[in-house]
């Protein structure tokens, strides 16, 4: 039997074992809450916007669900879903927020069809189709169920968004299980997961942690890779990592984080799916621009002409170019264009003595990247002769 076959019969297995059909039930259940589970070292951190991050430039649905029926489990919910948006606009994200019972599918699909970052924190769901093997999607509210098919089909994301999940079963294991077995973690990652690649997602977390949007967000703007902020959990040890290929997804990943002794206990807490070397601002931006050396301040002669180059980097795999102008006469760009690593070239020839000041103004050729204003400043000091004493 090849090993994904085996995965599946193993995983049908399982959850028949681990979550059983509640009797005369054909609809679909929830499973039980989880337990948050909070990092320390990332709850002391606090996150703000980078200056060069214009505010609105991503935007984020962040969807609630109901937990117990408009019940406190729901206000507890409601009221961390509100903080962690504020968290996120802090960042520079524009936040739409979706709250029971004013979390309606068709207003969360719509607001979700231009999204960069996709949240749901609520109930995991299972029985779907009258099949207790069967998991994702969402539980809205008590009478609004989204059937994972209809999570891919309907769900229209911006084309390369990435998707935070809170909820049973998607991370691996559900709220009250001591131990799950690799297999079974390994389908219902998988249920969970695709149906935000079919609806446009480049990356999928799924973490008990619920303040991890915030982290992934920060880092994701620092120019992280899409699989560091999974490297950097403290729910797990690298070790306790189960590394597959995507089975569908050519050169996806799938990482599931564990804790536990792995005999009798194995609970599934932190899991990552999709392309781990991409990152969030190369199919996004805006890619800010770093300059060597940031300013100009040269002393030369008056009459001199002096040479000044500029080196350019960013934290890109793109192949982005800059073009270079300058606001002052005395000024010639030599090298008007260059990429990253590359350099902007000038020759200052002053028309006498005094302070000159300019701006090098640098403008992106892709709209993904920033441009910059870099400032010049010369001081030119006249020119002194001597003559040659003679005895």
């Amino acid at each position: 039997m090849r090993r994904r076959d085996f995965l599946k019969a193993a995983a049908a297995g399982a959850l028949g074992l681990l979550v059983p059909r509640p009797a005369g039930a054909d609809g679909p259940q929830v499973g039980p809450l989880i337990e948050p589970r909070q990092e320390p070292e990332l709850e002391a951190q606090t996150y703000s916007r980078p200056s060069w991050f214009p505010q609105g430039a991503w935007k984020a649905v962040y969807v609630v669900g109901d937990t117990d029926n408009y019940g406190p489990g729901t206000a507890d919910y409601i009221a961390r879903g509100k903080e962690l948006a504020g968290r996120l606009r802090e960042l520079g994200l524009e936040v739409v927020e979706f709250y029971p019972p004013n979390n309606r599918w068709e207003d969360v699909k719509a607001a979700a069809r231009d999204a960069h970052v996709f949240v749901y924190n609520g109930h995991g769901v299972f029985n779907w189709d009258g099949d207790p093997n069967k998991v994702g999607g969402f539980c809205l509210r008590p009478d609004e169920f989204v059937h994972p098919d209809r999570v891919a089909r309907e769900l229209r994301l911006r084309p390369g968004a990435w998707v935070f999940v809170f909820a049973c079963f998607a991370a691996g294991s559900p709220g009250g299980e001591t131990y799950c077995p690799p297999e079974l973690a390994y389908s219902r990652v998988l249920q969970y997961s695709t149906p935000f690649f079919q609806a446009g997602a480049r990356a999928y977390y799924a973490l008990w942690d619920p303040g991890y949007p915030v982290r992934c967000v920060s880092r994701l703007q620092e120019g992280a890779r899409f699989g560091q902020p999974f490297w950097e959990s403290h729910f797990f040890t690298h070790a306790q990592a189960d590394r597959y290929l995507h089975p569908s997804l050519p050169g996806a990943r799938m990482y599931l984080g564990w804790d536990g002794d792995g005999v009798n206990t194995r609970t599934y807490t932190t899991t990552f799916v999709g392309y781990e070397d991409e990152r969030f601002r190369d199919i996004f931006g805006p890619i800010p621009l770093a300059v060597w050396p940031p300013s100009a301040l040269l002393s030369p002669p008056a009459r001199q002409r002096e040479l000044v180059s500029f080196r350019l980097s960013t934290e890109t795999d793109l192949p982005l170019r800059w073009r270079a102008s300058v606001n002052a006469s005395w000024a010639e760009i030599l090298q008007a264009e260059a990429g990253n690593g590359g350099e902007i070239r000038l020759a200052l020839a002053l028309p006498g003595a005094g302070t000159f000041r300019a701006q090098l103004l640098l403008e992106p050729a892709d709209s993904l990247a920033l441009g910059l204003a870099v400032p010049l400043e010369v001081e030119a000091r006249e020119e002194i002769y001597l003559p040659l004493l003679q005895r």
